[in-house]
Parts: C-alpha cells; structure tokens; sequence
C-alpha cells in the first residue's frame, strides 16, 4: 500500500506547493513586493516535471530504438497538449483567486462535462451514471455558491473575484474535458507506453509554452503583470529575489515526475477498493492540510482558515461530491437504479474520467493507449 500512500502525498503537496507558491510575495521589476501568480511560468514547470518521464522511460527500456518516441507521435500529441496547456493555465489562474479546497472540488465536474459530450456525440450513459452525474452537477453548485458567497479576501490574487475563478476554473475543466477526447481520437491507433506518452507531452508542452503561450502573454495579451498578461523578466526578478520560491519550484518539479510515477504504480498493481479510496479521499485531504498549514504550522501565513457556517456548507458540498462519484463509477448503487455498464469499454472510460478528476496526469496514465490488459483500480469487482 506504500505506492497508495505515496500517490495521495506527491498530489496533495503538488497542489499545496502550488497555491504556497502564489501566496508569497516577492520584489518584482517595480521595486515593490508583488504577488507571485505567473500562470504561464507554473505551466511551464508542469511540462518540465513530466519530461523527466520520457528519459525514466527510455532507462527502463535500456535505451532500445522503440524506447525513442517517433516523429508522428510528437506531432499527433502536439493539438491535445497544446489543449492541456490552456486547460493548465486557465487552471492556474483560477487558483489564483479561489482557496486551493474549492479548485480540487470543482475538479469534479470533469464527470458532467464528459456526460455531456458522451451524449453530444451519441454515446448514451446509463441511469446510474446520469444519477452520479445530477449529484456531482449539485455538490459542484453547492461548492461554487459557497466560494462566491465568501468571496475569499485571503486569495492570493489579492481581491480577484471568485466569480471569475470559478467560472475559469470549470472553463479548463471543459477544456480539459476536449483535451482527452482529441487526445483519444488521435491516438487510438498508436499504442505507447503511460510513461513515454506523459514524457512526450511534457516534452511537446514545454516547447510549445516556452514559444507560443510565452511570447503571447507578453508580446500580445495585455493584463497586470507590468501592462502585459505574463512578464517573464519580472518572474524571474521575483525568482531572484525569494530563494523560497525557487527551492518550491524544484520542489514542484521533482514531485510532478514522482506523482506520475506512484499514479502509474496504483494502477497497475493495487486492487479496485484503492483506487476507489484515491479518488475520493484527495478534495478532503488537501483541505485538512491548508487547514493544518494556516491554524498549526504558518500561524496564519499560509493555508486556508475554517470560515464556520460557509465551510460548514462547502463540507457538505464535499460529501455530496464524494457520494456522486461513488455512485458515478458503481461503488454505490441507489434504490431503483441498475448497476453501472458491465462493458468494458464504458468502465474504462468512467474508470479514466473519474481518476482525471483526482489528477489530470492520472488521465493520460489510466487510458493510455495500449493499457488495456491492465486492470485499472477504479473498475468495480466482477
């Protein structure tokens, strides 16, 4: 159970790394502090972290020429990544101005956006996933009403709106959504690897943020960071400033490669009932530890406060949440509806959603393509 333990860890303190990340302020290029929020700079570190995966890759294939992925797989994975990119950054942005536990509940409604375009392009869900799909749709409500209703002051966007965080957050969510049935229209006949197919998209998406989704926030989209939407000389005057934003960078990165790894690791040697606890165990997990950061160990610095009724209310929404998905991937089945869909392409597919909703990498490990003959854990027992 190491590799369970390790899998909640890595992805509980990447997004605590993260939102840590934004909450500190450094001395920018004014001469003044400022809040760290460069979206397309957090991207970027993503795409590093996950390219370490292509050489883990190509040692544990003992560098063989089928080791080195080819021509056609960069290019077929370059239109999802770049999805994946605008999916990160808007996610990044989002998290800017909502507290960490309400971005990790809204991830939830991956499931309701692939209910619908399931539906959209004909492929018909069943009573139970319809009913999973109406309870996540309510605790993702739920949730988002609390968020704007608090409107939290201790963002670390210093006033953003939670409207508008919550309107990008569920945006990269639908995005997201797309990214993964491109990415499975486009590869659908190339079998690869979990961990070459993580490792070229890092490769793919480092290069495309560091030449398009760059220059493009600094050259053409205009926002606060000194007139533009991203300003790479005032990150990096800020990196320069506070060593502790560049230990939590590579700290970031370190733990981006590792977490694909214990995610690959659950997948595929761990029972059904563990990766069933993973996906529903994380929302509470990465709140119990921003409340543990702001009331035990910063004293208030970082970390999220109890805001009592309101997050007496957004506990609610959680456990809502959780009941949704466990009702969703057929752990639960209520009274007068049917078991899930015993096919097994419609439970690898509620399988692949519900554990993107825990991770987005875990997405691109769980329905990779030539997977098939690995019992994925989230599959209800025969």
């Amino acid at each position: 159970k190491f590799y369970f333990f390790m899998a909640i860890f890595t992805a509980v303190i990447c997004n605590v790394v993260i939102k840590a990340m934004m909450e500190i302020k450094s001395v920018g290029t004014s001469g003044e502090l400022e809040p760290f929020t460069p979206a397309s700079y957090l991207t970027l570190l993503m795409a590093f972290g996950m390219f370490f995966a292509l050489p883990w890759h190509i040692w544990q294939e003992k560098c063989s020429p089928d080791a080195i992925p080819s021509c056609q797989m960069v290019i077929l994975l370059s239109i999802p990544t770049f999805l994946d990119l605008v999916s990160s950054v808007l996610s990044m942005i989002s998290l800017s101005m909502i507290p960490l536990s309400v971005a990790a509940m809204l991830r939830g409604s991956i499931v309701v956006f692939t209910a619908i375009i399931k539906q959209l392009l004909g492929d018909k869900l069943d009573a139970a996933a319809w009913a999973g799909t109406a309870i996540i749709t309510a605790a993702v409500l739920v949730v988002g009403a609390v968020s704007v209703a608090t409107d939290d002051s201790a963002s670390a966007s210093g006033g953003g709106s939670a409207v508008i965080g919550i309107t990008l957050g569920l945006l990269s969510v639908l995005v997201m959504t797309v990214q993964g049935v491109v990415e499975e229209k486009l590869m659908s006949e190339h079998h690869a690897p979990a961990l070459l197919l993580v490792g070229v998209m890092g490769l793919v998406g480092f290069c495309l943020t560091g030449g398009i989704v760059y220059p493009a926030s600094y050259f053409f989209v205009p926002g606060a960071d000194n007139g533009r939407m991203e300003d790479p000389f005032n990150t990096l005057t800020k990196l320069s400033n506070s060593p502790a934003l560049c230990v939590l960078s590579v700290v970031y990165v370190v733990l981006i490669l590792f977490l694909n790894v214990f995610l690959l690791l659950v997948i595929e040697k761990l029972d059904s009932i563990w990766g069933a606890i993973l996906q529903n165990v994380k929302p509470g997990c990465i709140w119990g530890c921003q409340l543990a950061l702001y009331y035990g160990i910063t004293g208030g610095t970082f970390g999220e406060p109890w805001k009592g009724v309101a997050s007496w209310a957004q506990l609610i929404g959680m456990v809502v949440l959780i009941f949704g998905m466990l009702v969703y991937n057929g752990t639960l089945t209520l009274p007068g509806i049917g078991p899930v869909a015993k096919d097994p392409i419609s439970r690898a597919t509620r399988a692949s959603t519900i554990m993107a909703s825990v991770d987005p990498l875990t997405k691109r490990i769980s329905a990779a393509p030539g997977r098939s003959s690995m019992k994925d854990p989230l599959l209800p027992s025969a």
